[in-house]
C-alpha cells in the first residue's frame, strides 16, 4: 500500500523481518493453488513460467529450482538451499518443476565458481581484495573435501579452492606444501617473485593433488631450485651431477 510509504523520509514500516513473515505466511496457500493443477499442460505452461525463476521461499530468500533440493550433506547456504520443512509437504509438487533429492559434484563445483567470481568484484574501501570469512574458507574446504571423494567426475571438472590468504582460485594455479621445512617466503624468495600460491593449510595435500594442485617439491626439483635447509640462512644447491658427462 503506497499510502503507508512515508516518502519525505523514504523509509517504508515494515521491517524486513516482519515482511519475511507475511510472505512465508502468504507461500503455503500459493502452493497450494499450484498443487491442485493437474492437468498436464498446465504443468507444461507453469514450468515454462517459472524456468530459472527465483520462486521458491527458503524463509528469507526466493531461489530457482536448480540452487533447492530436499537434502544435503553440506549446508552451502546462501549458495544451495534445502527446502524447509513447511514447504515439504509439496513434495511432489516441487518434484514436478524440478527439485532434486541431492545435490551433485556439479553443483559444489558451480558454488566454488561463484564464490571465486563474487571475490573478483568484491573490494574494501582501499580497493583491496576482501578474502574469505572463516565460515566462507570451511564452507569451500568442505565443497573441496567433497568434490575430492568423486573421483569418476574430477578429470571433467575445474575446481577452483581457498589459498593460504583467503582467496578462492583456480586449484591448478597453485601449489600443495609438501615442503614445509622451508619457509613459503624463502621459495618465494629463490624463485625472485612470489610465484607460487599456496592451497589453504585447512586442504590436506593428498586432497589437493586430487583437485589439480601441483607440489611444491616437484616444482622446485624441476626448476632445479631445489633447497636443503641446514637451518639460519645457509642454503645448499641440490646434490647429484651438475656437470654434463662428456668422453675426454
Amino acid at each position: 500500500n503506497n499510502n503507508n510509504i512515508d516518502y519525505q523520509n523514504n523509509s517504508i514500516p515494515e521491517t524486513l523481518e516482519s515482511l519475511c513473515q507475511t510472505i512465508s505466511s502468504e507461500i503455503p496457500r500459493l502452493y497450494q493453488i499450484l498443487n491442485a493443477v493437474s492437468k498436464e499442460y498446465e504443468h507444461q505452461v507453469i514450468q515454462s513460467t517459472l524456468h530459472s525463476t527465483k520462486w521458491l521461499w527458503m524463509g528469507n530468500a526466493f531461489c530457482s529450482t536448480e540452487h533447492v533440493a530436499f537434502s544435503s550433506i553440506i549446508n552451502a547456504t546462501p549458495y544451495l538451499y534445502t527446502v524447509p520443512p513447511d514447504l515439504a509437504v509439496f513434495r511432489s509438487l516441487l518434484e514436478i518443476f524440478g527439485v532434486r533429492e541431492n545435490f551433485g559434484s556439479g553443483d559444489y563445483c558451480l558454488v566454488l565458481q561463484r564464490m571465486a567470481m563474487n571475490r573478483d568484484f568484491t573490494f574494501d574501501d582501499n580497493d583491496d581484495e576482501v578474502n574469505l570469512s572463516g565460515k566462507e574458507i570451511d564452507l569451500a574446504v568442505n565443497l573441496v573435501q567433497s568434490l575430492s571423494d568423486d573421483v569418476m567426475k574430477l578429470a571433467d571438472m575445474e575446481i577452483y579452492a581457498p589459498s593460504t590468504s583467503g582467496q578462492v582460485l583456480l586449484a591448478s594455479t597453485m601449489v600443495y606444501d609438501d615442503a614445509p621445512w622451508l619457509s613459503k617466503n624463502r621459495v618465494n624468495k629463490a624463485q625472485g617473485s612470489d610465484q607460487f600460491i599456496f592451497v589453504h593449510p585447512k586442504i590436506s595435500n593428498v586432497v589437493a593433488e586430487k583437485i589439480g594442485a601441483k607440489s611444491l617439491r616437484r616444482l622446485l626439483i624441476n626448476n632445479n631450485t631445489d633447497m636443503v635447509d641446514f637451518g639460519g640462512e645457509v642454503e645448499h644447491e641440490a646434490f647429484g651431477q651438475t656437470e654434463s658427462i662428456t668422453r675426454r
